[in-house]
């Protein structure tokens, strides 16, 4: 695997900005952001806590999910970093201790607007994020959070001595896979670290939240020397034992062979251990802590208190003022141990690969042909167009030659962002995916209202990969989404000129139609400027003047625009309001069309009802 090195412009950066903080400062910015995307959802916060917390007052999933809307949930887990800094043993962490009640929470972002859970939604979006310039999305979901050790929230706890390190933390979720990937950089900002212990500690209560028996504590912790991951699992006492294990393995930099792997689980108070700790109820010194993450594995195979609780840590690392120390953290799921034990490996692989994962097809070129009363959707290949039925897969396992699959149609009456309607799909007919219906080319949506907008889009999809456990994936939808009007085209002069609705009736929620008759040009809030008429049947070019009953001139209206789709479907609207900006009053109105080419004039009327 390549090394995955952090820019050394922001190091530098996030320093600078750290030596520029306040230690121990009560205000924080917290925020809370949920993996659900895949397989795994996840809450992820900016204080080096993984599930929700009554600091950051997330709601809805409680911490984990597996699978989602299964209520089936996972407990809470933090961030652990001791070391040594100046000769004094520090350690730092992100969450409260498993009993609840000497609650150690001691990583916090600053107050800094940008220092929120980030959220970056596909591979190819770029997110401006201060510290990170230009970051570009690695999976389907990205979330990018920073948080340090030396703000401290005094009224959590008030006697912790920072190592002064600054966390930039990126949690990577895919569509298809069951797991999670958690990457952490270490950043010192004051000294040089010495003999670095990184970890989580867990209090993984299991269970589903709507059982009876949520909360028995019926959890047990084992630790994989070979593997060097740990995991909990949900023993069967009671109504959720049909729950999966949850593995967790930490992926260091360095050779592995030259580090110590701890995990310590159960309740080890009664002289289990040298140290003579309990994972229940933690020591309450930096000393013993860090005594505890550097420990080694024991394993406690009653575990009579079956809360779930472990520490799970590795070390040691030297992290040199101006360095960075970057680990990666698998969040690993799956149907039983072999399922999880499959998603290791596929973890293990994606991770060779540098998170490259297989991409769906480009999205296919669309063209439009609107007319009476429908809308004709073709999207064949022409020249200098991408073709997505030739693309090609690097990072397919199954080496697919031919990945495509079909098409998908879809419509929306909202907007360009859905919600969408799917109207059609066409695969392919050679092969043993889907329903082979065949491949199609073009769509005709018929039935429709003329000159009211409608939303398309067509996507590409590919087959699945099975070797990597990847669903079929399809493009966005965004890519290609297109405004279309339908309506018939204009006429060669005037004589059928018309107005809709007629009378206009303000009582009507004309923005509820569906589609909309009246849309929102005001960040969703409708305002009087989003009432609509509309002129049909104009000529192109063409002028029209509106007028009261008694002839007080109120407004010009110019139609002929170059190309646009009013001039090739004869229409305009309005908006009722005059050649100043004033909303029209009630009444009735007049108005006048002249066709531009000839001259020749039609009058009319409508009624306006407020």
């Amino acid at each position: 695997m390549k090394d995955f090195l952090f820019p050394k412009f922001l190091i530098i950066s996030v320093s600078l900005y750290s030596l520029m903080g306040v230690t121990y400062a009560q205000e924080t910015n917290l925020f809370c952001g949920v993996t659900n995307v895949g397989p795994l959802i996840q809450v992820v916060t900016n204080m080096g806590h993984m599930g929700s917390s009554a600091l950051t007052n997330c709601t809805g999933v409680i911490h984990s999910e597996y699978p989602p809307g299964s209520r089936n949930t996972y407990g809470p887990f933090s961030v652990w970093i001791g070391g040594i800094r100046d000769g004094k043993t520090l350690v730092s962490t992100g969450g409260p201790w498993p009993n609840h009640f000497n609650n150690r929470h001691e990583l916090f972002p600053t107050a800094a607007p940008w220092d929120i859970v980030w959220v970056v939604n596909n591979r190819d979006e770029i997110a401006d994020i201060p510290y990170w310039p230009n970051y570009k999305g690695v999976s389907d979901q990205d979330l990018v959070t920073r948080y340090n050790d030396y703000t401290i929230r005094t009224d959590v706890v008030g006697d912790h001595v920072p190592l002064y390190i600054d966390i930039i933390q990126v949690t990577y979720a895919w569509t298809s896979l069951e797991f999670l990937v958690h990457q952490y950089w270490v950043i010192p900002t004051r000294e040089d670290l010495a003999d670095v212990y990184f970890g989580y500690m867990g209090n993984m209560s299991i269970g589903r939240r709507d059982a009876s028996t949520f909360g028995r504590n019926d959890e047990y912790g084992s630790y994989d020397e070979d593997r060097h991951m740990g995991i909990i699992e949900d023993l069967p006492e009671g109504d959720d034992s049909t729950l999966g294990p949850m593995g967790f393995r930490i992926f260091p930099d360095v050779p592995e062979d030259s580090l110590t792997w701890s995990w310590v689980d159960g309740s080890l108070g009664s002289g289990g251990t040298a140290l003579d700790f309990n994972i229940q109820d933690p020591p309450n010194n930096d000393v013993d802590r860090y005594e505890m993450m550097k420990s080694g594995v024991f394993h406690d195979p009653i575990q009579d208190r079956k809360y779930g609780h472990f520490l799970y840590s590795v070390g040691p690392f030297n992290i040199a003022l101006g360095d960075t120390l970057h680990l990666t953290v698998g969040q690993i799921v799956g149907v039983g141990f072999e399922g999880m034990y499959q998603n290791l490996d596929r973890l293990i692989s994606l991770r060779d690969k540098d998170y490259h994962t297989p991409a769906p097809p480009p999205p296919p070129p669309l063209r439009t042909e609107p007319a009476n009363h429908q809308v004709t959707l073709r999207w064949d290949v022409q020249a200098g167009d991408v073709d997505p039925e030739s693309y090609v897969d690097q990072y397919r396992e199954d080496n697919e030659p031919e990945p495509f699959e079909g098409y998908r149609v879809y419509k929306s009456t909202v907007s360009a962002n859905g919600p969408w309607v799917l109207l059609a799909e066409y695969d392919r007919d050679d092969d043993d995916i889907g329903e082979n219906i065949g491949l199609q080319r073009h769509y005709t949506d018929v039935g429709l209202l003329n000159n009211l907008e409608y939303y398309y889009a067509v996507t590409a999809f590919s087959k699945p990969d099975e070797v990597l456990g990847v669903a079929s994936l399809e493009s966005s939808l965004a890519a290609n989404s297109v405004l279309v009007v339908p309506g018939t085209a204009s006429p060669e002069t005037v004589g059928q000129v018309a107005v809709v609705p007629n009378p206009y009736r303000s009582d009507l929620k004309y923005y509820d139609f569906n589609p909309p008759w009246e849309r929102s040009s005001f960040g969703g809030i409708w305002v009087e400027q989003d009432r609509r008429i509309q002129f049909i049947n104009l000529p192109s070019p063409s002028k029209i003047t509106i007028y009261t009953i008694s002839g007080k001139f109120v407004n010009t209206l110019s139609h002929d625009p170059p190309g646009g789709r009013e001039a090739k479907l004869g229409f305009k609207n309005w908006n009722l309001t005059s050649d100043v900006g004033q909303t029209i009053a009630s009444g009735i109105y007049l108005f006048t069309v002249e066709d531009l080419k000839n001259g020749r004039i039609q009058v009319g009327k409508f009624v306006i009802i407020k």
